[in-house]
């Protein structure tokens, strides 16, 4: 349990009572990490597309197309958010062990042109969406972590 933010305050606003007042607390910014990959706009339409469902998903104001999901305080529940909504605005079939296998938004550009072909029709498209949608985190971390010692198999 680690923060995905650090604010740096002079001192903490406390309440009358002495105690520290939360909501008197400020939002942290939702700034890009500092990553030691430098920032690469989005190149191509569908790289723009996957930087704003990054965005969104994550809290972060700027994706670049080679930051890493896992840099970017991503994890299991919000690769299967991410991936639904890939899923969802591109109607692309895409397994959600892509996301591990290619965790930077140019190497998922590259996967979704791969699986062009594979395009879900309505029906199927609301399948999957659902199942994706209906995991809880542990779930998610279950079906991840499976894909990723298949990936290791393989290699």
């Amino acid at each position: 349990m680690v923060p995905s933010a650090f604010v740096i305050l002079g001192a903490l606003p406390l309440s009358p009572n002495g105690k520290v007042n939360r909501q008197a607390l400020p939002t942290p910014a939702c700034t890009r990490p500092d990553l030691d990959t430098p920032f690469v706009a989005p190149r191509t339409p569908a790289e723009e597309i996957l930087t704003g469902i990054w965005a969104e998903v994550l809290g972060i104001d700027h994706v670049g197309i080679h930051d890493n999901f896992l840099e970017l305080g991503g994890h299991s529940l919000k690769a299967t958010q991410i991936i639904s909504r890939v899923i969802n605005r591109l109607r692309v079939e895409l397994p959600v062990k892509s996301l591990l296998e290619a965790p930077t938004v140019a190497e998922m550009a590259a996967v979704i042109a791969e699986h062009e072909g594979k395009k879900l029709g309505q029906t199927e498209m609301e399948s999957v969406l659902t199942e994706l949608e209906s995991l809880t985190e542990e779930e998610a971390e279950r079906l991840l972590g499976n894909q990723n010692e298949t990936a290791h198999e393989k290699n």
